[in-house]
C-alpha cells in the first residue's frame, strides 16, 4: 500500500495555493505559512499542529471507531519513544482490527468472477457499521480489498 496522492514534506511559501487543491494531500505546512492561509478556503482538512501537539478536524470519525481501540492507538501514539516501526505498527494494528476480515465477504466460485460482498462484510462487525459503509467508498479500499 501506498500514498496515491499529493504528498509534499514542507511546503515552500510560493506553494501554499496547493493547499486548496480538490484531492487527498499530506503536506507539512510549517507555521509562518500556515498563519497565510484561510481556513474557510480550503475546505476540510486536518490540521496536526506538531508545535502545539494538537489535533483539529472537522470530522467525527473517532465517534464511530470501537473505543478500545482508539484507546489503544492513543496510547502507543502518546509514548514519546514511539516513532518509525512503533508508529507504523500502532496503526497496522488498528488497520487489520478495522478491515482484516473483508477476505471473509469474497465468493470465489470456480469459473465465476472473484466478488466482494461488501453487506456481508459489514455485517459481521455490528459495532462498526458506521464506520465501515463509510470506509467501504473510499478509495483507498477499492484500491486494496476491492
Amino acid at each position: 500500500m501506498s500514498w496515491q496522492h499529493i504528498f509534499i514534506p514542507i511546503l515552500p511559501r510560493h506553494l501554499a495555493d496547493y493547499l486548496l487543491a480538490p484531492m487527498p494531500f499530506l503536506i507539512g505546512v510549517p507555521r509562518c505559512v500556515m498563519q497565510t492561509v484561510r481556513m474557510s478556503e480550503v475546505g476540510d482538512v486536518v490540521v496536526l499542529d506538531v508545535d502545539a501537539n494538537e489535533l483539529r478536524t472537522p470530522f467525527r470519525d473517532l465517534e464511530s471507531l470501537p473505543q478500545d481501540m482508539v484507546a489503544s492507538l492513543r496510547r502507543a501514539l502518546s509514548d514519546k519513544h514511539a516513532l518509525g516501526d512503533a508508529v507504523s505498527r500502532a496503526f497496522l494494528r488498528a488497520l487489520v482490527g478495522l478491515i482484516g476480515g473483508y477476505r471473509d465477504a469474497i465468493r470465489i466460485e470456480k469459473g465465476q468472477l472473484i466478488t466482494f460482498n461488501p453487506e456481508a462484510f459489514v455485517r459481521t462487525r455490528k459495532h462498526m457499521q458506521p464506520f465501515l459503509k463509510k470506509i467501504l467508498q473510499s478509495q483507498i479500499f477499492q484500491q486494496v480489498c476491492v
